[in-house]
């Protein structure tokens, strides 16, 4: 239920005014005697009807000269509006209509009475309504009864069964005192009957023969009670000792679990070996791989040097290899400008004749150019190996050439002239360049095969670059691997620290340890649950009603028994016959009578003591099955009221005790005055929230924090913002509000 608007026609003060809520956390503001009570008790009377009585004590906010009594309310329930409307004090007429199709309900009593289920006026003021008042008047009960009063906020409304209790329990005390000495009535009945045994005794004892036998059934009867005493101590030590049969095998386990845990180490600090097992990890992850073999630093450096040459060399080769093509392309371009065939020679005095070139030197020239292209390819593809045998089928191929021209230029010299001599100087100077090319090329190849095979370690054929960015790559990893070493030795002097820090020597008496530290968790936890399955059983009686062995049978006792009880009988029928005159029997009389009432009043006194003990163990009951998931969610209101300085609050019979964050347990009744009012609200809200989960009603609060310092009062709000998201809270207050609410100022409101 979430209320809207309260309509106030006329109810103590307020006349004619209206006031709006919000379903979350609202702040009622004013001074004393502002209106805020009355408001607090028209909310609730409207729900559950004014009151019917007047007197001192009996406050029906109806004024003197007030013509209308009552007002209205709207609020919402399931996802549908209601208009709730009370009017007249002692024959008041309630009304509730549907507003989302304006009908008004035919039975409205009934219908309230199933919106607010089990939840009525004593139980809504217990549970969803409080004020400063509820928090003074537990400091005006004794320790112990305020640790009552905090367990009785799980039942409301047993204090009213708490006060019947102790009037049955005061009752019976008035009629019976716990002393020989006492003069109460029933004390005094008693003390009658005790006189009448006398004088009857008196009289009985007067006769010799009677004298006789009542000294004898005496002796009859002290032994009669031996036996039975006898009797009742085997009987009570043949249960203990079938009772307590099954728990041998849990006291001997028990006593091993003790001794071996003497003998465990102490545990190791926890805290360092998560530190150790922290750096462990880094340590494996930090470990090079120290199978893939690195180069050493020296190896590295000569490699540079070799790569270096080998660079130098391989730019030579290519200019070469350049300078070569173009020779060849200028040579090729003066034959063909003079149209020539053949190389022109010096004519003979003889004459000048010309020789054909052959047709293995045009082949030859073709081979040798189509070879020195691919390789030119090659070296600017990295396609070394490739350019160095298609280099060297060029310089062969030019050789032959160069062979076969020089022999028709022999053959030739005769036959033709020489044309034009600075072309054909020209053409000597170029054959003898491509000569020295060629040369120069053939002793690079075996220098670059050399530096080559000694760089094969990085790889092979490849181009310097390739060579030289390999060889980074491994520098970088000497380089990687070096800081991996380097961390991993501090790392290592971490673990060697910590080691040192808990007392073992290596890895290895770490995991002994551990394992030693694991079995005493094991036997602490099976030494627990053996505690449990004894119980309270003393281990000494325990081993020495184990023990026993009865010196008598319950069979011969009972058979003693028999034959007392049949000589007691005998001498009561000799006794019977002599006290058959007028005197002893008026005396009889007269017993049996005092005995009779004595029973009677007894009687009385059981049954008023019974009932208060009942009624106790009831409470007991009740509340102990509610208490618990109360205390669950009282434990985390009061932590955060108490910026977790108490972090569990523990119920041990009847007794309640809070644990702060040193694991320290305090009773209650041993907390400071604030810090118990923190208590007592957590634990009125916690049972708020649990009823919530049924019947949702709103929390109404009346300056219930107006002593709370600065400090205890803000985390409070805090606290009430919170669960003003699941349930409407109306918090009339005297101060000013300084946090987000819904704020109605009574100080305008009139």
């Amino acid at each position: 239920m979430k209320i809207e608007t309260a309509s106030v026609r006329g109810f103590g003060q307020w006349h004619d005014r209206e006031f709006d809520f919000a379903t979350g956390l609202n702040a009622i503001y004013g001074p004393n005697g502002s209106g805020k009570t009355t408001l607090h008790q028209f909310i609730v009377a409207m729900l559950y009807g004014f009151p019917q009585k007047r007197g001192n004590r009996v406050n029906t906010y109806q004024a003197a000269e007030q013509d209308v009594y009552g007002g209205k309310i709207i609020f919402e329930h399931q996802g549908v509006r209601y208009e709730l409307s009370r009017f007249g004090r002692t024959k008041s007429e309630l009304k509730i209509t549907n507003l989302v199709n304006q009908q008004e309900l035919a039975d409205p009593e009934n219908f309230l009475a199933e919106l607010l289920g089990p939840i009525d006026r004593e139980t809504f003021e217990a549970v969803f309504s409080f004020n400063q008042t509820d928090l003074l008047a537990i400091f005006s009960l004794k320790p112990d009864e305020f640790a009552k009063r905090l367990r009785q906020l799980a039942m409301p409304g047993s204090d009213k069964w708490v006060q019947i209790a102790n009037d049955l329990e005061q009752t019976a005390a008035n009629e019976f005192g716990a002393t020989k000495t006492a003069k109460r009535p029933m004390n005094q009945l008693l003390k009658q009957v005790d006189d009448a045994k006398q004088a009857m005794q008196k009289l009985i004892t007067g006769q010799p023969l009677t004298a006789s036998l009542l000294q004898e059934r005496t002796d009859l009867q002290s032994r009669l009670e031996q036996l039975q005493s006898t009797a009742a101590t085997v009987r009570a030590d043949e249960h203990v000792t079938l009772a307590n049969q099954h728990l041998l095998p849990v006291l001997q386990r028990l006593e091993i679990v003790e001794e071996r845990l003497t003998k465990l180490p102490v545990m190791l600090d926890q805290q360092l070996v998560n530190e150790y097992d922290a750096v462990t990890a880094k340590i494996a992850v930090q470990t090079p791989n120290e199978n893939d073999e690195l180069p050493s630093a020296a190896a590295i450096g000569q490699a540079s040097d070799v790569i270096a040459q080998l660079a130098i060399n391989d730019r030579e080769q290519k200019l070469l290899v350049q300078r070569q093509l173009d020779l060849q392309a200028e040579r090729q371009h003066i034959m063909t400008q003079h149209g020539w065939q053949t190389v022109p020679v010096a004519t003979t005095e003889q004459g000048a004749s010309t020789v054909t070139t052959p047709v293995l030197s045009k082949v030859m020239w073709a081979l040798a150019g189509l070879a020195l292209v691919v390789a030119v390819v090659g070296l600017l593809g990295q396609q070394t190996l490739l350019a160095g045998i298609f280099m060297l089928v060029g310089l062969i191929s030019v050789g032959v050439g160069f062979q076969s021209r020089n022999q028709a230029q022999t053959a030739s010299s005769e036959q033709q002239p020489m044309t034009d001599n600075s072309d054909e100087g020209r053409l000597k100077q170029l054959d003898q360049s491509i000569t020295e090319n060629n040369a120069r090329l053939q002793e690079l190849m075996p220098k670059m095969s050399e530096l080559r095979e000694q760089l094969a370690w990085i790889g092979r054929d490849l181009s310097p670059e390739s060579y030289q960015q390999k060889l980074a790559n491994f520098q970088a990893e000497v380089t990687t691997r070096n800081q991996q070493r380097t961390q991993l030795a501090q790392l290592r002097g971490q673990q060697a620290t910590l080691l040192a820090q808990l007392v073992v020597k290596d890895s290895t008496d770490l995991t002994i340890r551990r394992q030693a530290d694991e079995q005493r968790r094991n036997l602490h936890h099976e030494q627990q649950t053996l505690t449990e399955q004894l119980g309270g059983a003393d281990r000494n009686v325990l081993r020495e009603t184990l023990g026993k062995t009865p010196q008598t049978s319950d069979v011969e006792l009972n058979t003693a028994m028999n034959q007392v009880q049949q000589e007691i009988a005998t001498i009561d029928v000799r006794l019977e016959r002599l006290a058959n005159d007028g005197q002893i029997q008026q005396a009889k009389q007269k017993l049996a009578d005092l005995q009779a009432e004595a029973s009677f009043e007894l009687q009385n006194i059981l049954v008023e003591r019974l009932a208060a003990q009942w009624i106790n163990a009831t409470l007991s009951t009740t509340i102990g099955d509610r208490l618990p998931d109360m205390l669950r969610l009282s434990q985390q209101y009061f932590a955060f009221l108490t910026n977790n300085r108490y972090q569990q609050i523990d119920s041990h019979g009847k007794q309640l005790q809070v644990i702060d964050q040193n694991g320290q347990a305090i009773k209650v009744i041993e907390l400071s005055k604030g810090t118990a009012e923190q208590l007592y609200v957590a634990m009125r809200l916690a049972f708020s929230q649990i009823v919530s989960a049924n019947v949702n009603l709103p929390l109404l609060i009346d300056d219930a924090f107006v002593d709370f310092d600065a400090e205890r009062y803000e985390r409070m709000i805090d606290l009430l913002a919170g669960l003003s998201e699941d349930q409407q809270i109306i918090y009339f207050t005297i101060k000013a509000p300084k946090f987000d609410a819904k704020v109605i100022d009574l100080n305008t409101a009139r």
